[in-house]
């Protein structure tokens, strides 16, 4: 048993063909063999927004790079997915939209989660 781990480079997607030899440690050593192939995919990450439970009413917009990307309640979460190699900058905007059950002010988490 075996493990092959790595981040392939940037560039790097296709399909890559690779053989893994292996021997015993017998005096008359035995071997075995297996061809496989990698495929290396495009990738994403993802960012997961959370807008804290206290926010009681009202909606808080999710931004990303100054455009909304959804509108969320107090208490849910979002997964926003981004090409690798991209920049983006996520903001929650501080106006609550329908506040009418509002008791408070919102208070928000911002939680990245990279995905190898």
């Amino acid at each position: 048993t075996g493990i092959i781990s790595g981040t392939p480079a940037e560039g790097t997607r296709g399909s890559h063909p690779f053989t893994v030899k292996v021997a015993d440690s017998n005096k008359l050593p035995v071997y075995g063999q297996q061809s496989f192939n990698l495929a290396i995919k495009k990738g994403f990450y993802e960012a997961v927004v959370t807008i804290g439970s206290s926010l009681l009413g009202g909606e808080a917009k999710v931004l990303v790079g100054g455009k909304e990307a959804c509108r969320l309640p107090g208490g849910a979460s979002k997964r926003l997915s981004f090409p690798l190699g991209t920049r983006h900058t996520i903001t929650v905007d501080s106006q609550i939209t329908h506040p009418s059950e509002c008791t408070g002010l919102p208070q928000t988490q911002l939680v990245v989660l990279i995905q190898k």
